[in-house]
């Protein structure tokens, strides 16, 4: 909440409960001197702005803290006002002005209380649906940089999907197929952080990405190209990690990974990794990223997992980790891709609550 939001809010609190106070004390049959009768007023206000203040700038739970310090004045107070003479019969007049003038400024403070807690409601409101609106763009924009594939390039068919954590996500699954040769390049990238920073980087990524490779047929080329410019646009903390498979023959694949979870490769009877050396996108202006040649033979399947189907921890604290990805490569293995994705999808949600980004990307090598 913005600082002036803040001040009104606390005016509010003031305002309100100071009223309280007033129509409180107003009622007593005692004679109150105007300093005691306007000090246990402001008493009132003064510790609802505290309760106020603490609930929204630091934790609600110092109001336990401060409770005891309002009981005991208080009480203070109240034995103040014990101590005074009772009004006499004739003093009823008194009593009568005193209410008056009690309840005219009560009214006014209840107004100007009203006023400024609905001031706050509607900048604030109009601030919250103008951040969702830009948000909602920014998801709209997202689902359409990051498609489901879905799709068949020569002897190979590729799925992939995200699932972003929030609204934007930082992962990236793409297959681009060159127009002048069909030739295709399938990764997938997982950009360092979370929203919509992280979502722009992965952009920015994307496009780099996808002109390198209408010059460069070489993976290890492509994203010597693409670190350079990714370094030289980028915040100086950010990275992406990156797995690329590049269909280079009828059945050949080029294999690149840049500081990402290993490639998992599954031939039906047993699960390895594959992985190259290379730090990931955009940590040296400088980088060299060598690839390394795979004959896919048919029927066999890679697939590109994100960490977000890996660190995930159940109410016990304890780490999912890649084994039941490779337990499902192996017992799903001759199923539909789109349902080997959804079976891991549906393990790593019942393991525990999505907290990153979930992106995955298969490819298997038909007859």
């Amino acid at each position: 909440m913005r600082t002036s939001s803040l001040v009104m809010m606390l005016c509010f609190a003031f305002m309100l409960f100071s009223t309280i106070g007033l129509l409180m004390i107003s009622l007593s049959p005692r004679h109150i001197p105007p300093l005691l009768f306007w000090s246990m007023a402001i008493n009132y206000g003064l510790f609802a702005m505290a309760y106020a203040y603490v609930s929204i700038r630091i934790h609600w739970v110092l109001i336990f803290a401060i409770m005891p310090f309002e009981t005991l004045l208080n009480w203070w107070m109240q034995k103040q006002v014990e101590m005074q003479p009772l009004l006499p019969m004739v003093a009823h007049s008194e009593l009568i002005a005193r209410l008056d003038k009690a309840l005219g400024l009560a009214c006014l403070m209840i107004v100007i209380s009203y006023t400024l807690v609905f001031v706050v409601m509607a900048r604030e409101g109009k601030r919250f649906f103008r951040m969702h609106a830009e948000v909602e763009l920014a998801s709209e924009i997202h689902r359409a940089l990051v498609p489901l594939i879905d799709r068949r390039v020569g002897e190979f068919e590729i799925y992939g999907l995200s699932l972003p954590s929030g609204e934007v996500g930082g992962d990236l699954v793409d297959a681009f197929v060159r127009p002048e040769d069909g030739s295709c390049f399938a990764y997938v990238a997982d950009v360092s952080g979370h929203g919509v920073s992280s979502g722009v980087l992965m952009a920015m990524l994307k496009s780099a990405i996808r002109m390198s490779l209408r010059q460069n047929h070489e993976a290890g080329k492509m994203l010597d190209e693409v670190n350079g410019v990714f370094y030289s646009l980028k915040a100086p903390n950010s990275f992406a990690t990156l797995a690329a498979i590049s269909f280079v023959e009828p059945t050949s694949l080029e294999i690149v990974v840049a500081g990402h979870l290993p490639i998992l490769h599954s031939d039906g009877r047993e699960v390895r990794e594959l992985d190259t050396p290379g730090l990931p996108v955009g940590i040296l202006p400088d980088s060299d990223f060598r690839a390394i040649t795979l004959d896919l033979k048919t029927s066999e399947m890679l697939a590109i997992v994100t960490d977000g189907l890996t660190e995930i921890f159940n109410k016990k604290g304890e780490e999912l980790s890649d084994g039941y990805i490779r337990a499902i490569l192996l017992k799903e293995y001759s199923r539909p891709l789109v349902e080997i994705a959804n079976r891991v999808l549906v393990e790593a949600n019942a393991w525990g609550a999505r907290s990153d980004d979930q992106s995955l990307l298969l490819v298997r090598r038909l007859g």
